[in-house]
């Protein structure tokens, strides 16, 4: 992703304990798996757009196995009404960046459904071997938005991860 979208009612959906929820993830102290799938928080929004940009792999796997499964890291973590590149990269940015590296050398599946050059030009480990989707303007993980093999891949990784 290149950042997360940002509406006003973005403040209103977001419950007080999913977002101390979040803060464990960021921070490493949340071991359950994707915060973005925990059934905790099935009526909010984040809970609603990841199941549905997901749906293909949970329809395959369940909900708790993707939920053990998948990350999801923002090129620029910060929520805006329009997304525009900074000029420098921020710490937290550097942060994230050597995450999706540390990702990388262990080979893990990485998936960018926007902003591959950028991926790319940050994290050059990731040239050629980066999985895009075929819509950049949908970040669905499907086989009819993922180019052949790029689906099943993830589904190996999935089925292969404990």
């Amino acid at each position: 992703m290149n950042n997360p979208g940002w509406t006003p009612e973005t403040d209103e959906t977001q419950a007080a304990d999913y977002n101390a929820e979040m803060i464990k993830s960021l921070t490493f102290e949340d071991t359950g798996g994707f915060t973005g799938l925990d059934h905790r928080f099935l009526g909010t929004r984040g809970y609603r757009w990841w199941s549905s940009r997901l749906a293909a792999l949970i329809s395959r796997f369940g909900v708790e196995r993707v939920r053990r499964s998948v990350s999801a890291v923002d090129w620029f973590p910060y929520a805006s009404n329009r997304f525009k590149r900074p000029r420098y990269v921020l710490p937290s940015q550097a942060f994230t960046f050597r995450l999706v590296e540390q990702a990388a050398s262990r080979r893990a599946v990485i998936v960018a459904t926007r902003g591959l050059r950028m991926w790319v030009d940050a994290v050059p480990a990731l040239e050629g071997r980066l999985m895009v989707t075929r819509n950049p303007q949908s970040t669905h993980i499907s086989p009819g938005n993922c180019p052949p093999g790029v689906f099943e891949a993830i589904c190996s990784a999935i089925e292969q991860h404990v």
